[in-house]
């Protein structure tokens, strides 16, 4: 993951859980892509067709996230990400990695 992204220092593994989810950055048109495995991270920009969760959203969504200011789940129950996938796992992603503000 990029730095500013703070991924990988809010990582939070969940045993015995895996999971993949890319995350469309629609202003930047780049897209994240997160793969979890145990205690295993893997983040970086590029393609992922299989993922388990597909979401877009804005940067200024994305910076708001990393920046502890709103959760996942809250940015898709306001519209403000689209997902389609895997629920469950896209809830999970929220208990992975705890943004705390900055």
């Amino acid at each position: 993951c990029s730095s500013d992204l703070n991924f990988k220092e809010n990582f939070h593994p969940i045993n015995d859980f895996s999971a993949s989810y890319t995350i469309v950055i629609e202003d930047t048109k780049k897209t994240l892509i997160i793969e979890v495995n145990g205690s295993n991270l893997k983040c970086y920009y590029g393609d992922k067709k299989d993922a388990e969760v597909s979401a877009k959203t804005s940067d200024e969504v994305m910076n708001n996230i990393v920046e502890g200011r709103m959760t996942f789940q809250r940015a898709f129950m306001t519209g403000k990400l689209t997902a389609k996938g895997n629920f469950k796992t896209l809830r999970t992603i929220d208990q992975l990695f705890e943004f705390k503000t900055l």
